[in-house]
Order: C-alpha cells, then structure tokens, then sequence
C-alpha cells in the first residue's frame, strides 16, 4: 500500500482521492449538460438519462465489488475496477449517439463502485476502534469539499475549451493518477480474513433481507436519498436554462448546495446531544414537507422566482441531509452483524432509487421541470414518511416501556 512509501498522509489523501471519484465523476459533468444536448441534437432532460445509467452502474457495482473484495482481496478489485473506469472515461468523449454516451457512463459508475466502495474497505483492514473513526471523519469531512470544487472545475474546463469532451479528458486522467495509485498498494486483506466464497455473501444478503426493520430503514432512507439526488441532476437544467444563469452563476449555486450539506452534517451532530434520534427525523420530515410544499404552491401558482427557488432547495438540501443522517444511523443500527453487507444493501437501494428518480426528472417538460422536481420530491418525503413513521412510533413505545 501506499504506507510501503511510510507516508500514511499521502495514503489518506489517495484514499480519499478514490472515495470522492462517484462526485467528480457527477458534479463535473453537470456544466456541460447544454453543449451536451446542442451535440446530440436533443433536449436537455434527455442528457440526464446519462446520470441515470451513471446511478445503475454504481448501484450494481456497489452490490458485487465489496462482496468480491471479500473473497479476492482489495487490490484486484481496485485495480479493475479502476480499468473500467479509466476505459469508459475514454469512451465518453468518443460517443457518436446520446445512447453510446448512456452505455459509457453507465461502465464508469460500475467502475467508479468498485473504486469508492473498496477505499473503504481498505480503511477498515488498515485501523480500526478510535483511529478508524477519526480517519473515517477526516476522510468525509474532505469528500465533503467535492461538490463544492466539482462544478467549479468543470466550469473552468468549459469556459476555456468550449467542448465538453474535455471534461472526460480530465476525468480519465484523474482515473489514471488512481489506477497508478492502485498499482503502488498492497493487498491489506489478509487470506485468514477472506470470505468463505460467492454463497456466503450470498446468504448474508438473504439474512438483512429477512429484518424487516433493517429492510424499513433502509427504503426510507432510499426516498429521501432519492429527492436529494434527483434537484443534483436536474439542477444545472433549472438553473441554466430556466433561470438563465451563466455556468459560473451555476457553479456558485451548487456549490452552496455543499455547503449546506455540511452545515446539515454538524447541526446534526449538535442536535443528538439535545434529543434522540427518533424526534430529529420527525422534525426533520415535518420541515422538509412544509418547506417543501410552500415552495411548490409559490412556485406553481404565484410566482416562478429565483430566489425563491434556491431558499427553497437550501432548505429541502437540509432538512433531507438531516433525515439522511438519522435514518442512515438507525438503519445500521437495527443490525446485529456483517455490517459491509447491510451498508451494501442500503447503499445500493440509495443509488438505484436515485436513478429511478432521475429518470423520472428527464420525462419533465422545460416549463414545468422546477415544479415537477419540488412535487417529485414530496411524493418520495411522503413515501419515505409513511414507511417510516409507523417504525418511529413502536420505538418510541418500547423506549417509554423500558
């Protein structure tokens, strides 16, 4: 590994370099959606269909590449699944059609699983009690700066080259630092330490789909993903196209957009000390849902405003990165054991989910896309509060009865 060198910073960075792969490879993309659609000769929901096929990948991956690294060991799987996405970052800016494009992106988020998930993965075999937690927390609080200088990135790649092939030429050379990286590491999971082969993993995702708590958390953890992620892809076409933002407008937008997520991410942390977990999702959805809702109405029937819009996604980002937060913790919790399995399960139901949800987004029309996208997002707060809400209640009973 890159501790060969005895420099565990520069393994830290790598690391983190490797868990921040699925944002860059998203939020980079997303100034380019214009140019992208006047290439293609289609409209601009339709290029999103390459987020969507992005987020199957990714989901799918995330499902096969951790069980795999289980059995096989680390490296191997890092390193192909580094390969398929230097390959498919290559085959972007060769596409001829939208769907040739779809087909690409949808190996770069298979690979880009493997890449995320194993990193850590790696993590975990390399420390662990105290040490792990702080270098999880240090690593997050750097993935956190991604979709902050993503979009700002693909910006400056715009404004410079005016083609938006150049921004997969940045992205395969970034996979190829990894793939390099990947090279340089040993293999961290030890033969004792390996799965017993494909059937044990198999039978553990048999064994979390038979705890219907786990399973309930899990979904509702999936609607709310969902919402957040779906104003992720649909946010350049609304800002740029509908508001009439310029690029670097729009990158200064969704960079707030990160902002609040990590705003969101301390003010949860302050809120667990205040109260538990169960009355900061109520909270949590309440607020999303009356925010959300207000919004729609204003939007819809008075007036289609700004600044009305982006007060109303800061707040949707927040209260959503709340629930997020809380409903991902109590979903773990609801587990006894093979903890990378269950994360496995409801890290898959996020992305799949999502990419439903924005395929959903492409089949809006350009003048009802920014109500469409408020309204979609109560539809799944609602589904996520309905599966949820019930749960909250029995745990509050047996809380009060113990």
């Amino acid at each position: 590994m890159i501790n060969a060198l005895k420099n565990e910073r520069i393994f830290l960075i790598v690391i983190a370099l490797f868990k921040c792969l699925p944002t860059f490879a998203l939020d980079t993309y997303s100034p380019a959606i214009p140019e992208i659609a006047s290439f293609f000769l289609v409209n601009q929901p339709a290029v999103l269909k390459t987020f969507t096929s992005y987020y199957l990948g990714f989901a799918l991956g995330i499902l096969i590449w951790g069980t795999l690294s289980d059995i096989y060991g680390r490296k191997p799987i890092l390193q192909v699944g580094a390969i398929l996405y230097v390959i498919s970052s290559i085959l972007c800016p060769l596409s001829n059609s939208l769907n040739e494009l779809v087909l690409a992106r949808f190996g770069q988020g298979l690979g880009d699983a493997a890449c995320a998930t194993v990193a850590i993965a790696i993590l975990r075999d390399c420390y662990s009690g105290s040490k792990l937690l702080k270098t999880m927390s240090n690593i997050g609080s750097f993935a956190m700066l991604a979709p902050i200088i993503a979009p700002v990135i693909g910006t400056t790649i715009m404004s410079i080259t005016r083609q938006w092939q150049y921004i997969f030429h940045f992205l395969t050379i970034y996979g190829v630092i990894l793939l390099i990286f990947s090279q340089l590491m040993s293999e961290t999971l030890e033969l004792k330490n390996r799965s017993e082969g494909l059937w044990h993993g198999f039978r553990q995702y048999l064994l979390h789909s038979k705890n219907h708590t786990f399973m309930l958390f899990t979904f509702s953890v999936a609607m709310i993903c969902a919402a957040e992620l779906s104003f992720v892809s649909a946010s350049a076409i609304i800002y740029m196209k509908i508001f009439q933002l310029t690029k670097w407008q729009y990158a200064m937008y969704f960079a707030l957009n990160g902002l609040i997520i990590i705003f969101a991410n301390q003010v949860t942390k302050k809120l667990v000390d205040l109260m538990d977990a169960v009355s900061i999702t109520r909270l949590a959805i309440l607020f999303a849902f009356l925010n959300l809702l207000i919004a729609y109405l204003i939007l819809k029937f008075v007036i289609l405003n700004l600044s009305i819009f982006i007060i109303a996604m800061c707040l949707s980002t927040f209260f959503l990165s709340i629930c997020a937060n809380t409903t991902g913790t109590m979903c773990l919790q609801s587990v006894k054991e093979s903890f990378g399995t269950a994360i496995a399960i409801k890290n898959f139901l996020a992305v799949f989910c999502a990419g439903i949800a924005n395929y959903i987004v492409t089949k809006f029309t350009y003048s009802h896309i920014t109500t469409s996208l408020i309204l979609m997002q109560v539809i799944l707060l609602i589904i996520a509060s309905l599966i949820i809400l019930p749960k909250l209640s029995k745990t509050d009973k047996l809380r009060m009865s113990s």
